[in-house]
């Protein structure tokens, strides 16, 4: 774990799922850009913390590699649902 990962430390603090549709244009302060290329190589991601009953236990993470990729309306219950 990354501990000064804005998403890792994001998911240790809620159950909040955050829909990057490109690493390259995302808002400053969401995610370690660094780290997202080097590290894991991904265009764009879901970063879904998996919570129960109040306790975290890990993160769902859906990603495209190549390319950016617009999360539809449909994809947003379906991974918070989750």
């Amino acid at each position: 774990m990354n501990a000064n990962d804005p998403l890792t430390l994001s998911a240790h603090a809620s159950p909040e799922a955050h829909f990057i549709e490109d690493i390259e244009t995302a808002l400053p302060g969401t995610l370690d850009i660094n780290l997202e290329r080097s590290v894991f190589g991904h265009r764009a991601l879901v970063h879904a913390p998996i919570y129960y009953d109040a306790e975290f236990y890990g993160v769902l993470e859906p990603c495209v590699f190549e390319t950016p990729r617009q999360w539809t309306e449909g994809d947003r219950p379906l991974i918070q649902g989750l």
